[in-house]
């Protein structure tokens, strides 16, 4: 595999950091150009030569799953990646690609090994292995776990590994049905930790399947068959290479465990910037505290060393200067904790150890280290021209480019200008009069519940049964279906990045992700929502190419307002942090329009005039407040604001609700231009039709029916 490290070249690379950046970053946003890693004929040697010898190769141990060794020291070591299990597939079905019966099948494998919902999830299995062991680890994605010293360098450097792939995994995918092959087929037990051994065998099964007939559907119809199983195969022993390495590194743990000189070193590697400045003349070793402080890399060891030689710690423990320095009133009361005092006072009571220790992770000498190796990595440049222009584009513009984000430089930027344009002519209209549905109030978890509840009643009752008379006539709705294709192809998009592998085990991103697969069809291909639309499009006649081609977004039979809605619900997907209330708004106007009464005159008339009437009696029962998606927006609101009110107060969350008001109110601002084309449109194209017909027909009335000359005719 061949390319640049995802680090700024030639900048060095510090495992801790890149984890934290990967973790809490997700999809960068920005673009990048990405090389794909490709076999060469030496990684193709031994490689099974078809599909069937592959899958033999892969379910040959039956998905076995032995237990990992007993040792909280291993499990702590191990947590980033039993924390975020199956990250390499959390960026795997997007707006451009989740239709296809590949990526349907293997996002259905996906969700399988994330479990039900977020108390299923691998990650919520894992800490309760720890909890079990009194091994508590801070949030995987917060600055403390990164950094704690119980969790592996070698550990991190992977999971960073598989989140960076997960975020290409749309660009990636031969090279993911690999990985994810050969994740299924391992003999290691490091795989979903913390999970019953019958429960762990069965997932690991079921993702292995969906993996081999996502491949099988990839070849199928593929001209580049052999390519694409080149880069199946690169994936593939990049998995193997990376967990052998991976795996060295845990055996080399296993087998040098942790000193308590390791401990209170890396304890005091954690401190020492901190400790700069503080302690004047005092010495130790000959060197001022300071001094030692200052110096980059911190030299821990030599410091215990002087340390422990020095008076500081002479005496019995609880007499010793050092206890009384740190004791209440003495200048470092504070400094450590009760925890970390006791660590200290078990090191200074072993026996003195003066040899250096071995490192913790590789079984050799301390010092500068490499970290995962292995020939197979996974690698990327960053494209973007200095000082590239960012300005605002035209919305078909903005959809080709937010689908070809990989292609097409300063995607993000021009994705932020125009939601940020959306969302301010949406906060223009917060507190105008108006409908039930478009009236500003104050939150409070049951206030939202009784105003949805309002209106479910409302559009209950305003719908009325069809009689035979349709509003419309086949080709005004067939050229419906064509206007509203660019939005429903995507549909989802707006939280196709909600959920990230770290986040597996929280309520509200889970919900998201429970919403976000219903529309993918939740590793149905039939049930996929784009798919179900290209087949009502087939039915009235209309072919259009693949959203993520150019010439989707340039098709004149689309009006331009047609790409308004779907530019927007991809521009703000690309902040799932930054516009979280917003989305959470959002999603709960789309959620909520699904139980208007319009949707159940609009399946009533399409069936009229013989069109399959599917997505919209899809919308109608899986956004239910039933249990469905509106269901699920409105406790994803509650949520969010409960956990505000935690932090912040009343005053935080009613500011945040605002927000989510902003949000719902801007599906209203982002298709009003859209209305007043399609509108006009119409005029054009039907109603000097419809005029024509009316005259007509009054003209035949007149003269066969009301002719008071009609007696004459011959």
């Amino acid at each position: 595999m061949n390319g640049a490290t995802i680090a700024n070249p030639g900048a060095p690379v510090d495992e801790r950091d890149r984890f934290l950046r990967c973790v809490q970053g997700g999809w960068q946003p920005h673009a990048r150009e990405w090389r794909i890693p490709v076999a060469d004929e030496s990684e193709l040697a031994g490689f099974p030569p078809d599909p069937d010898r592959l899958w033999q190769a892969v379910s040959a141990r039956a998905f076995a799953c032995a237990e990992p060794p007993d040792d909280p020291a291993l499990l702590a070591f191990h947590a980033p990646l039993g924390l975020t299990e199956g990250a390499w597939l959390q960026g795997l079905a997007r707006a451009d690609n989740a239709h296809r019966p590949e990526v349907v099948r293997l996002f259905g494998g996906y969700l399988e090994l994330l479990g039900a919902d977020e108390a299923a999830s691998p990650a919520a299995a894992y800490r309760g292995m720890l909890a079990r062991h009194g091994c508590l680890l801070p949030p995987v994605a917060s600055r403390q776990f990164a950094y704690d010293p119980r969790v592996g360098k070698q550990a991190l450097a992977l999971a960073s590994l598989r989140l960076e792939l997960g975020w290409l995994s749309g660009d990636c995918f031969p090279e993911v049905l690999g990985f994810t092959l050969a994740y299924t087929g391992s003999v290691s037990p490091w795989r979903l930790v913390g999970l019953a051994p019958e429960e762990r065998s069965r997932r690991l099964g079921t993702l292995a399947e969906a993996a081999d007939q996502a491949l099988r559907a990839c070849l199928a119809p593929s001209p580049h068959a052999g390519q694409i199983w080149r880069r199946v195969s690169a994936g593939y022993r990049c998995y193997q290479s990376q967990e052998a390495t991976y795996l060295a590194a845990l055996q080399a743990m296993a087998l040098h465990p942790v000193s308590l000189q390791e401990r209170v070193a890396d304890l005091l590697r954690a401190k020492a910037n901190y400790a700069r400045g503080y302690h004047g003349q005092a010495s130790v070793g000959g060197k001022t505290l300071d001094a030692w402080f200052a110096e980059e890399p911190f030299d821990a060891e030599g410091f215990l060393r002087a340390f422990a030689a020095s008076t500081y710690v002479s005496g019995p423990a609880g007499e010793r200067p050092f206890d009384r320095l740190t004791g209440f009133g003495g200048p470092m009361f504070g400094i450590f904790s009760r925890e970390e005092l006791a660590l200290i006072g078990a090191w200074l009571e072993q026996p003195r150890q003066d040899e250096p220790r071995a490192d913790r992770e590789t079984g050799k000498p301390r010092g500068d280290r490499p970290v995962v190796g292995g020939r197979v990595s996974l690698k990327t440049t960053d494209s973007r021209t200095p000082g590239g222009a960012c300005t605002a584009l035209e919305t078909r513009e903005l959809f080709h480019r937010l689908l070809n984000p990989h292609r097409v430089p300063d995607a993000a930027e021009a994705a932020g200008i125009y939601a940020e344009g959306v969302l301010r002519r949406a906060q223009r209209r917060i507190g105008r009069r108006g409908r039930l549905r478009e009236a500003y109030f104050d939150y409070s978890p049951q206030g939202l519940q009784d105003w949805v509840n309002r209106v479910h009643a409302q559009e209950v009752a305003r719908y009325k049964p069809f009689r035979g008379q349709a509003r419309l006539r086949r080709e005004e709705y067939e050229f419906g279906i064509r206007q509203f294709a660019p939005a429903i192809l995507v549909d989802g998009a707006w939280l196709q990045r909600a959920c990230a592998a770290g986040q597996q085990d929280r309520r509200l991103q889970r919900l998201l992700l429970r919403i976000y697969a219903d529309e993918l069809g939740a590793g149905q291909v039939e049930w996929n929502h784009p798919n179900v639309y290209r087949r009502l499009l087939r039915q009235c006649g209309i072919e259009l190419p693949e959203v993520r081609e150019a010439a989707f977004a340039e098709d004149a039979g689309f009006l331009d307002a047609a790409f308004d809605l779907p530019a927007y619900l991809l521009a703000i997907a690309c902040f799932p942090e930054r516009w979280l209330p917003e989305t959470l708004g959002l999603n709960l106007a789309i959620e909520l329009s699904g139980l208007g009464a319009q949707y159940r005159f609009l399946a009533d008339e399409l069936e009229h005039w013989g069109l399959d009437p599917l997505i919209v009696s899809l919308h109608q029962s899986i956004d239910s407040l039933a249990g469905g998606h509106a269901a699920l927006a409105v406790e994803a609101v509650q949520i969010h604001l409960e956990q505000v009110r935690d932090l912040g107060g009343e005053v935080s969350v009613q500011a945040h609700w605002r927000r989510v008001w902003c949000g719902y109110r801007s599906l209203d601002a982002a298709t009003r231009r859209f209305r007043w084309q399609l509108g006009l449109a119409f005029c054009r194209r039907f109603v000097p039709k419809r005029l024509a017909k009316v005259v007509q027909n009054g003209l035949r009335h007149l003269v066969t029916a009301r002719n008071p000359f009609r007696v004459l005719s011959p």
